[in-house]
């Protein structure tokens, strides 16, 4: 099984504003409104610099956590792709190579 790829989603068009580490996105085509939490944030920022396989995302993720937080991040890292993913921020591609 190859391992799931994520990237930027091409022509997406959004507005986003940032409060501390978490922010709120406007999907134009949508006209949804939607908090996207600290997590996502990162997660969203980190694609945008280019496409990432999950368990690097994991990896970066975890380095971000203070240990007793750590427990629950590979769950709540694939959740906040999937948010991201919903609302058509991020897709996931296969790998050509």
């Amino acid at each position: 099984m190859q391992p799931k790829h994520y990237r930027s989603r091409p022509g997406a068009e959004f507005l986003m504003r940032r409060w501390d580490d978490d922010s709120v996105i406007y999907v134009v085509p949508s006209r949804e409104t939607h908090f996207v939490s600290s997590l996502g944030t990162a997660l969203f920022d980190s694609i945008s610099e280019g496409p990432k396989v999950l368990e690097s995302l994991k990896a970066e993720m975890l380095d971000r956590v203070e240990a007793g937080e750590r427990l629950d991040i590979e769950a709540e890292v694939e959740a906040a792709l999937q948010s991201l993913e919903k609302i058509q921020l991020i897709e996931t591609f296969e790998d050509a190579f």
